[in-house]
């Protein structure tokens, strides 16, 4: 149970611990990278809407919280904001190596 949660979360913490080290300063581009990250998790979540309803997939409830928004467990949801918003973490981290 929450196994997917944990996952969400344990992707999030390093990323949003380093978010504000003074030479990588990512909170600074927080404005514009949350306004690309919701348009594209706008499409995504629209796909995962039908395609969850049309029985293309499901999800598992044994890993789930049991929070659901829009019929998509909250995990689903949140995927597609902590998953970009690390991935251009590292993308930035990057450039200072």
């Amino acid at each position: 149970m929450f196994t997917y949660l944990l996952l969400l979360i344990f992707t999030l913490l390093v990323p949003l611990a380093f978010s504000f080290e003074k030479r990588i300063s990512y909170y600074k581009k927080f404005p514009s990278l949350f306004l690309s990250i919701s348009l594209t998790a706008l499409f995504m979540l629209t796909w995962d809407i039908f395609f969850t309803k049309w029985g293309v997939w499901s999800f598992n409830p044994k890993y789930l919280s049991g929070v659901y928004l829009l019929n998509l467990p909250l995990e689903e949801v949140l995927f597609f904001f902590v998953v970009p918003f690390s991935c251009m973490f590292i993308y930035e981290s990057i450039k200072y190596t």
